[in-house]
């Protein structure tokens, strides 16, 4: 069962400063990319329960993006271990705050339908 959630932070560490913290902790291996869409971001991945976590943006506003796939049983405790991860060891890790979820701001159901006059 697919799952995903979009998180705001802000940091005053650069990308490549966050990549580095998070290698440290050795959680998870962080690889960076770059592309004209979104800059320089990073992403981890996980092959056991398909994840995929991606961080973009630029100091001090990020948007971090958590996805995965497991059969639905191991649902709530794949999410509770992850979260942990994130919320309690790579976020403070870094200096991250106001973190926001902002998961229903980016899914299809909660976009305004465009206003058809002219």
């Amino acid at each position: 069962m697919y799952r995903s959630w979009t998180y705001n932070f802000r940091c005053e560490r650069n990308i490549f400063d966050l990549q580095s913290a998070w290698l440290a902790l050795g959680s998870y291996e962080w690889k960076a990319f770059d592309n004209d869409q979104y800059g320089s971001y990073i992403v981890a991945r996980e092959p056991k329960t398909n994840l995929k976590i991606r961080v973009i943006g630029e100091v001090p506003d990020y948007s971090l993006e958590i996805g995965f796939d497991v059969e639905p049983d191991r649902l709530d405790q794949t999410q509770s271990q992850i979260f942990a991860t994130i919320f309690e060891l790579l976020l403070p890790a870094v200096g991250a705050r106001d973190i926001r979820d902002t998961s229903r701001e980016t899914t299809p159901e909660t976009k305004r339908p465009r206003d058809p006059s002219p």
